[in-house]
Formats: structure tokens, sequence, C-alpha cells
């Protein structure tokens, strides 16, 4: 993802944050933080009567962050589903170290059946 594309795909939380609205339900991790980064900015900008040259450098710097965020938790949970996949054929190979079972287990980290 893209700074570009995070701007399409966010429109909808930085309108709330921007209208000071509660932040919606069901949003996933990097979203909540997004949405409160989004709501900070704005909430700053009316009190200091930021310049609008300053509020976008610091939202292009909101959402670059925003795809950093994605990234990371895209990352963690692939990591877990691996961890859970891997599991059964990971604790064959520790009570039973043979080439077999290391196969099996090779195959579940390389994702074959």
């Amino acid at each position: 993802m893209t700074v570009e594309g995070a701007m399409e795909l966010t429109t909808e939380i930085e309108d709330k944050a921007f209208r000071n609205e509660e932040m919606p339900s069901g949003l996933k991790y990097p979203e909540q933080l997004l949405f409160l980064r989004f709501r900070l900015l704005y909430s700053y900008a009316r009190i200091v009567q930021m310049p609008p040259e300053q509020g976008k450098r610091e939202k292009y710097e909101i959402l670059k962050q925003y795809v950093v965020d994605v990234y990371n938790s895209d990352l963690l949970d692939s990591t877990a589903k691996m961890w859970q996949k891997t599991e059964e054929a990971r604790c064959a190979y520790r009570k039973n170290r043979t080439i077999e079972n290391a196969d099996k287990l090779l195959a579940k980290l390389d994702g074959f059946p």
C-alpha cells in the first residue's frame, strides 16, 4: 500500500476524526491509531490555527506511518498463522527427530500440503 492508496481508503476515518466524532467500532489496531492521530491533528490545528501547508505535511507523515502500521500488523498476523499451522509438525519433530518429520515440518513451513 502506498500513501496515496491509504488516502483513498481512509477518508471515512479522517472525516469522522475531523468532525470530532466517536471512534467507529470494529476498527483494526492500525485504523484506531490513524483515527486518533487524525483527531489529534485536527484538534491541534483548530487550536493553534495551523497553516494549511503544515497540516498537509503532517497528514502525509501520519499516512506514511499508517502504511507502516498496516504492514507490521499484517506481518504479525501472518507470523501467528504460520506458528499455528506448523504446531503439529513442530511437536512431532521435537518428539521424534526423523527425516520424515523434518520433511513434514519443512512442507508446512513452505505451505505445501
